[in-house]
């Protein structure tokens, strides 16, 4: 029989880009109580942007992340892992 399966938590890219002045708003910190929660920023080369990789259960908890002053701008996008082919077909054989 088959074994029961957790199912993943999905995972959401989480885009903000801002101006200079808005970097202290756009400064998203993983002090939410999350230890899913990965946040990069480009700032320091120019780019003003912060990049969230979150595991979450919905869309909207992703959105609860984006400071409001910056929604407009900000995108979220749910994306899956990528998996080299090779082991893409040893999982759907198993």
């Amino acid at each position: 029989m088959g074994k029961d399966r957790e199912l993943p938590v999905p995972e959401y890219v989480i885009e903000v880009p801002h101006s200079p002045e808005e970097c202290s708003i756009a400064a998203i910190e993983e002090a939410t109580g999350n230890a899913r929660l990965r946040t990069y920023r480009g700032c320091g080369s120019g780019t003003h942007t912060t990049w969230i990789i979150a595991e979450l259960r919905a869309e909207e908890e992703a959105w609860d992340l984006v400071p409001q002053l910056l929604s407009d701008t900000a995108r979220v996008v749910a994306v899956e892992r990528a998996v080299p082919t090779r082991l893409r077909q040893q999982k759907e054989d198993s």
